[in-house]
């Protein structure tokens, strides 16, 4: 039986880096990708020997266009795809326009453009049928965050719950499925270690 694959964007820390553990403990062969390569290195000896690594920031075309054939010639036909990476930067409603303007240009590129791009990419790559795509959304996405400055954050993973139902409907049809994980805060990342405890809980 061939061994299933699973891409998982943003998979050096964080949400990716423990389901990029859950899906090799599952008996998926597993290529991570994020932008920094020596991130993605520790990342990879957590998971385990024969995890895949490849580095590229998903919100330039260029970089995805150098990426697929390395990934595709050490991969193949791909099952499963999670769009995970991402991140966020302080916009709030008092934010002088030039500096929000750059940050909401940063945050939608790095959350949402980049989600969009890289499964433009893989599609020609998944299975068909039995494809899966899993995008990582955010609880903010429905009702906002719990602290200010999350204004380009919240829309970014909005944009990405919207873009995975049109996905859905379009690739229904070819047997892919797909589906948005909307948590809430995560313990042990970088996000929620920045508040004090009294935030935290």
């Amino acid at each position: 039986m061939t061994q299933p694959t699973v891409v998982i964007s943003g998979g050096s820390s964080g949400i990716g880096l423990a389901t990029a553990q859950r899906m090799a403990m599952q008996g998926y062969r597993v290529a991570i990708v994020a932008r920094s390569l020596q991130r993605l290195q520790a990342a990879a000896q957590r998971i385990g020997s024969g995890t895949l690594h490849f580095s590229a920031d998903l919100s330039q075309r260029a970089e995805i266009d150098a990426l697929m054939p390395r990934l595709i010639q050490a991969l193949g036909t791909v099952d499963v795809l999670i769009n995970n990476a991402g991140f966020t930067r302080v916009i709030s409603v008092d934010t002088p326009l030039a500096q929000a303007e750059q940050q909401w240009n940063a945050v939608i590129d790095g959350n949402l453009k980049s989600t969009f791009l890289f499964t433009q990419a893989m599609l020609p790559h998944l299975r068909k049928p039995g494809g899966r795509i899993v995008n990582i959304s955010s609880i903010a996405a429905q009702c906002g965050s719990g602290n200010p400055g999350a204004l380009g954050y919240s829309a970014a993973k909005a944009g990405v719950v919207g873009l995975t139902v049109s996905l859905a409907r379009e690739l229904g049809p070819q047997g892919i499925t797909v589906n948005a994980i909307a948590p809430g805060y995560i313990a042990d990342t970088r996000f929620f270690w920045r508040w004090s405890a009294s935030q935290r809980y």
